[in-house]
């Protein structure tokens, strides 16, 4: 279950065409949204 507030920062991000840059990679999976962790981690995180 994906959190109303990830929902939300998704669909901004949509909307702008954006990339969402985060460490929380696990909260947008499965959302069609380009997410990137600035640190360079490549497995998904939920800290």
């Amino acid at each position: 279950m994906v959190d109303i507030r990830d929902t939300q920062i998704a669909g901004i991000a949509l909307a702008r065409r954006a990339t969402i840059a985060t460490r929380n990679l696990r909260h947008f999976a499965g959302l069609n949204v380009a997410v990137v962790s600035p640190w360079g981690e490549d497995e998904l995180t939920d800290t």
